[in-house]
């Protein structure tokens, strides 16, 4: 992984280490630059590098927000999107979001992705950023957050996906 700092964010991750994480005066959205992670060579693993920022949820609660960005993949063996995490007091997950039932994959030019949850009363930390999972290159550029109106719809994670109550615990069925 390349040693660049990129103010304000962080870099995490399973096995961060395989990527590398720059920035990138050759391909961005808009102004001079954009950042990158990138993973040339390896079989495509769980493994994982994000690029993030944490910040209180102080002037959000109660509120709809957006995160959104533009982003730009070349050769996506796995995924890659952007995430968004709402945290509790004890670091529970109150709201989740990463993408990843609309991934994307293979090579997209510069498009529009965005992420909205709902932050509740008990929320205490915003967590956001992109990631890629597998190989390839994503690059990432103007990010936003902001408040958006209630008839804009939620993207956070459905669990109405999974059944209310086990099932076939024996076998038997």
């Amino acid at each position: 992984m390349d040693e660049t700092k990129i103010k304000g964010w962080l870099i995490s991750g399973s096995n961060f280490d395989k990527y590398e994480i720059t920035l990138d005066t050759t391909f961005f959205h808009s102004g001079k630059q954009s950042v990158k992670i990138d993973r040339a060579n390896g079989l495509y693993t769980d493994d994982f590098a994000t690029i993030m920022q944490q910040v209180r949820a102080e002037n959000y609660r109660n509120q709809r927000i957006r995160l959104s960005a533009y982003l730009k993949s070349n050769m996506l063996e796995g995924w890659g999107g952007i995430w968004f995490r709402i945290d509790g007091k004890q670091a529970e997950q109150l709201k989740f979001d990463n993408m990843q039932n609309r991934a994307i994959t293979g090579t997209e030019d510069w498009n529009y992705y965005s992420s909205v949850l709902d932050v509740p009363e008990e929320a205490e930390v915003l967590n956001f950023g992109f990631l890629l999972q597998g190989t390839g290159t994503l690059w990432a550029d103007d990010f936003c957050l902001e408040a958006v109106p209630e008839d804009i719809q939620t993207t956070d994670f459905d669990s109405s996906y999974y059944p209310a109550e086990p099932q076939n615990l024996s076998f038997s069925e």
